[in-house]
């Protein structure tokens, strides 16, 4: 499925550049940011699979 496979390119360029934006101070942001990057692409890609 090529469309997956473009949309996981994206995600793995965009994510760390996301997580970047916020510095060491926003320590705990850039965490919760992670882990809803992280949860969201974990539902993404389950309800591409299931599909």
């Amino acid at each position: 499925h090529l469309g997956l496979a473009a949309d996981a390119g994206v995600a793995i360029l965009v994510s760390p550049a996301l997580a970047g934006l916020f510095g060491a101070r926003y320590h705990f942001a850039r965490e919760a940011a992670f882990t809803a990057d992280q949860t969201y692409w974990s539902v993404y890609f389950g309800i591409a699979l299931v599909r």
